[in-house]
Parts: structure tokens; C-alpha cells; sequence
């Protein structure tokens, strides 16, 4: 599951439900979120998690002031998904004029088709045509088709009306996760040691939704990705349904005590993402969204590690479409890539094999997400 969680403006969420908590509720003697402290657990995290940054360098391509300026000059964050609307700012492209000038932005600036037509809701952002991933309705598509037309050949599907039901849907929302996880504690990293850096829900929350200096201000920012906090949290686990696409789970044998880790919750702001990986094992994935948009870009067996994977300066979502796409694009139908705009209550199919990468989009937006691995099928 993944919930872009959206705050504008002051009395965020996050900030009602600071408000609410008594003195002392952090555990530590002191107010709800104190301010220091908090800043200083930012600081210990992004230490931490990227030790090859200082503090300054974490904005150093000032991605987040060219995403505003690009958004003043060619539409606004309130403009949905899709192709510019009448009267949206074209202005040029976005290498003739526009700030941000780099080609992952819509068609990369290039032309004045819709496909190069810069796009309003971000530079981030691709136009429908390139959203090529057939979409499915759950209610429609039985277990055993879903299995011959998709899974059985391997490949990606988008699936709708998976998560109508979920009690994630209210639970996973701002202000009831922030009362109800406040002060548990959520991998947001590894240390060079590997040992995972870790921040309260609290904290993170105020990160990622309200602080104008904390994701907001992050070119990659911290990015929730934790495996073990369903022990911590049963709960969580049972704020979902794992679709009946996906029950039938060879890994189910091994038992759990051997079962490796599986399942995610995943929590990030814009430009928050993973880097272009294949997920091991030979397991296929599921990741459902119940709000905000997730931009996608998939790349099938076999297709070669050097073109999709060269060696950058680092790993990060963000690094990977300003330097590798735009070099991809024109090769991209010759290497089998596919593109997706996650939208809310959508869930993407990633069959075993593939090779993709995944950000989450958005203005002054966080994002919560479970993915879960699974291993073939039983039958």
C-alpha cells in the first residue's frame, strides 16, 4: 500500500495531533515534539543514513526551488494528472526558458507535441501516452485470468479496486497515523556499517508533511522503508488484505520463522523513491496506492545492467531520472521499458525479473506504502 499523505498550509494534521498530546508523551520529560530535538534527530538520521553529505548538501541541486518555479511557469500542484489544461502556461519548453532545464522533465523540453509539452503538474511528471501499462479491474478479472494473462507470461499489469475495503484507507491517513504510531520508531536508512538509522513517526511525519525546511527542502529525502515494524506493530498488517491475485504463495511453505523479509511499509515525500534494482529471489511484487501518484519505469528480463544501471554518484530515485532517462527515452520502446503514473487505489503487478525503478510525486506531499514479495504460484 502506498498513502501520499498531503498537508498545505499551517494546522497540518501532524500539528493537530501534536497539539492533542500531553506533556511528557514522548517518554523523555519534555513536550510533545520538542522543537531542538527534533532537529536534532533529523540531523543524526541524515548523518547517519548518508554520511558522504553535509548538512548543505542534502539541497544542493535545488530541486525543490526549480519543481516551484517550473510549477509557476507551466501550471500549479492543484492540476491533475495528464495532458496541460486550456489555458495552462506552455511559455516555451522547459530547456527555453524554464529553470528546472533538465530532460527527464515531461519530454524533456523538446518539440511541441503533448509528448514534449512540459507538464503542469511537475517537472517529474510524464503525459498519458507514456503511461503505457494495460489497467485492470479487480472486480472483472478472475484469479485463474489473471494468472494466463499475466502473471504465467510475466507482465506488468495496473490493478484497480483492490484496496475499496482496506481499513488503511482512514487508518493510513495523516492524523489518525500520527495519534496512533506517533512514537514508533521506523527505518529510514542504514549506516555504513549496515545498521539501520531509525526515527519516530512523529518526527518523520514532521519531516516529510510540515516542516518547510525538512523534505521540502531535500533534492532525495529521507525515505521510510522498514520490514521489521510489522512485528513491532501487528496492527499495520492487519490495516490490509493481501489480493486474492497474490494468496496462492509458494513462500507460505517455507514457514515464517525461515520465510525471508517480504513485506514493506514504505513512507516518503517527493523525489523520495528506490533506485533501479530487480527484487531477488525470483519474486514478483504487488504495491498498492491509496493516495497521491507514484512514477514508475520498468525494464524486462535480460534487458542489459550497463545501459539501465551505469554507475552514478548514488543510488537514489531522483539521481536516476535526471542522469539515466533522458538517455533512455529514445532507446526506451527498443529495451521493452514501460512507464506507469501510480494513481490512488491503483496496484501495480511487477512480475519476477524486472527491473525498475519508482518515485513518489507530488507538492508538499509524504507517502506510506507496503510492498510485499511473493513467489510464484502453488497451483
Amino acid at each position: 500500500m502506498h498513502l501520499e499523505l498531503a498537508t498545505r498550509g499551517g494546522d497540518s494534521a501532524v500539528d493537530r495531533a501534536d497539539a492533542a498530546d500531553a506533556p511528557g508523551a514522548d517518554g523523555e520529560g519534555g513536550a510533545a515534539v520538542d522543537e531542538q530535538r527534533y532537529r536534532r534527530r533529523i540531523a543524526k538520521a541524515k548523518r547517519a543514513a548518508r554520511s558522504e553529505l553535509r548538512a548543505e548538501q542534502w539541497s544542493r541541486m535545488r530541486l525543490a526551488e526549480l519543481e516551484a518555479e517550473h510549477i509557476a511557469r507551466h501550471g500549479g500542484p492543484d492540476m491533475p494528472p495528464g495532458r496541460p489544461a486550456d489555458g495552462a502556461s506552455n511559455g516555451g519548453t522547459c530547456g527555453d526558458g524554464c529553470a528546472c532545464r533538465i530532460e527527464c522533465c515531461a519530454g524533456g523540453g523538446r518539440g511541441s507535441s503533448d509528448d514534449d509539452r512540459p507538464h503542469p503538474a511537475g517537472m517529474f511528471w510524464i503525459p498519458p501516452q507514456r503511461d503505457s501499462v494495460p489497467r485492470i479491474d479487480a472486480a472483472r478479472v478472475s484469479p485463474a485470468e489473471f494468472v494466463a494473462e499475466w502473471e504465467a507470461p510475466g507482465r506488468p499489469v495496473v490493478i484497480r479496486g483492490v484496496s475499496d475495503e482496506w481499513p488503511a484507507s482512514t487508518a493510513w491517513m495523516p492524523e489518525a497515523f500520527v495519534r496512533t504510531y506517533r512514537n514508533q520508531k521506523f527505518k529510514v536508512g542504514q549506516d555504513d556499517e549496515g545498521d539501520k538509522v531509525t526515527l519516530a513517526a512523529k518526527y518523520y511525519m514532521r519531516y516529510a508533511l510540515t516542516d518547510p525546511d525538512g523534505a521540502r527542502a531535500d533534492d532525495s529525502p529521507l525515505y521510510i522503508f522498514d520490514a521489521s515494524v510489522f512485528k513491532s506493530a501487528p496492527q499495520l498488517a492487519r490495516d490490509y488484505t493481501v489480493p486474492e491475485y497474490f494468496r496462492d504463495d509458494l513462500f507460505r511453505l517455507v514457514g515464517s520463522s525461515r520465510r525471508p523479509p517480504y513485506r514493506w511499509i514504505v513512507m516518503g515525500p517527493a523525489r523520495s523513491g528506490t533506485g533501479i534494482h530487480i527484487d531477488p529471489l525470483g519474486t514478483s511484487a504487488w504495491n498498492t496506492l491509496l493516495l497521491g501518484h507514484k512514477r514508475w519505469a520498468l525494464f524486462p528480463p535480460g534487458t542489459a545492467k550497463d545501459k539501465i544501471d551505469p554507475k552514478l554518484k548514488d543510488r537514489e530515485a531522483v539521481t536516476w531520472f535526471m542522469n539515466v532517462y533522458p538517455k533512455l527515452r529514445a532507446a526506451g520502446e527498443d529495451l521493452g521499458m514501460v512507464e506507469i503514473i501510480q494513481r490512488p487505489g491503483e496496484t501495480v503487478f511487477v512480475p519476477g525479473g524486472w527491473a525498475h525503478v519508482v518515485m513518489n510525486l507530488g507538492e508538499a506531499h509524504a507517502a506510506v506504502e507496503c510492498d510485499e514479495w511473493f513467489w510464484g504460484h502453488a497451483s
